[in-house]
């Protein structure tokens, strides 16, 4: 495990000794303030790590949603956040990983201004092309409104009208 994992645990360990330590003051019939007293510091510990600018562990209060959290964080822009539902709150300590997009590189050519390489997302259609693909002016532009998937390594050639 890494050191950031560690610590991880053992705050999670320490929250479970709070929790331990209130439900025993609970039972000697100690005053309310006593008994609630790590309760009142109610924090959840998330380990965010994978595509963001500053990972590590977060104390943040149980109802905050995942996108300030990730704010916090500073998501990077090849993260793939399809898998994460941003609008829901972290409602228990938990290791967030945000993995990074898979590229694929796509060949254009025909009457585009910018022939040549480029990275998309794995799984793109032909329609992410049109805030990439800068078009001549008599290119055809209905033919990047498919929905056809690109692969690995495919040549696009662009048609003119």
């Amino acid at each position: 495990m890494q050191a950031h994992e560690w610590l991880f645990v053992l705050l999670l360990s320490a929250a479970v000794l709070c929790s331990w330590a209130a439900s025993l003051l609970s039972e000697k019939q100690e005053p309310a303030s006593a008994r609630f007293q790590c309760m009142k510091e109610k924090r959840v510990q998330v380990l965010v790590k994978g595509a963001v600018q500053q990972a590590g562990l977060y104390q943040i209060d149980p109802q905050m949603p995942l996108k300030e959290l990730l704010q916090l964080a500073g998501v990077q822009p090849d993260a793939d956040l399809r898998q994460v539902d941003l609008d829901n709150p972290v409602e228990h300590s938990r290791v967030l990983n945000i993995r990074t997009q898979k590229k694929i590189t796509v060949y254009l050519n025909g009457a585009v201004k910018n022939p040549g390489p480029i990275k998309i997302p794995r799984g793109a259609s032909l329609s992410a092309l049109q805030g990439v693909a800068l078009l001549e002016t008599d290119a055809d532009s209905s033919f990047l409104n498919k929905k056809r998937r690109l692969k690995e390594g495919e040549t696009v050639t662009v048609p003119k009208q």
